[in-house]
């Protein structure tokens, strides 16, 4: 069986070391089961070696901050042929902020990226700001969030 490298350009390799740190975050939680435990270590070292996972195996792991009725995620999604890391804002049924200037600026604030197996892309991504968001989330305690760990056991989510 031959193992695909996940092709990242060399700009884009700090969001290798944000995503193994995130992970090492949550394994400090006392909130994880075992298989979350070890969903996450098993990512870490698919994503240290810079590899995609074999077929059958799929790990999705972050961690979600809510306040008032809006929440951000963070995650990680890897499997057998993409790598999908991202942050997104959800507005509760209630959120006040939706069509709001603040609304539309956490919108703008959202990342998305994607690495396919033997697809480079064509320009770096630009990942400093989900580095930057990731590096320390005890910080959302701080402003007022909640927090709660995101970990999908292998096989239930694939990246989508």
């Amino acid at each position: 069986m031959s193992v695909s490298k996940i092709p990242f350009a060399t700009e884009e390799l700090g969001i290798v070391k944000a995503a193994v740190r995130m992970g090492d975050w949550l394994l400090c939680r006392t909130d994880l089961t075992e298989a979350q435990r070890r969903q996450i270590r098993m990512a870490q070292g698919y994503l240290t070696e810079q590899v995609f996972p074999p077929a059958e195996e799929s790990y999705d792991f972050g961690f979600i901050v809510e306040r008032t009725g809006l929440s951000r995620e963070w995650s990680v999604c890897l499997d057998s042929d993409k790598l999908l890391i991202f942050s997104l804002y959800n507005p509760g049924d209630e959120c006040p902020h939706v069509g709001s200037p603040e609304f539309s600026d956490m919108v703008d604030r959202q990342d998305s990226f994607t690495w396919y197996a033997d697809y480079p892309h064509e320009e770096a991504f630009d990942v400093s700001r989900w580095i930057e968001e990731v590096a320390n989330p005890d910080k959302y305690y701080f402003q007022g969030f909640s927090i709660e760990a995101d970990v999908h056991p292998r096989m239930t989510r694939h990246c989508g």
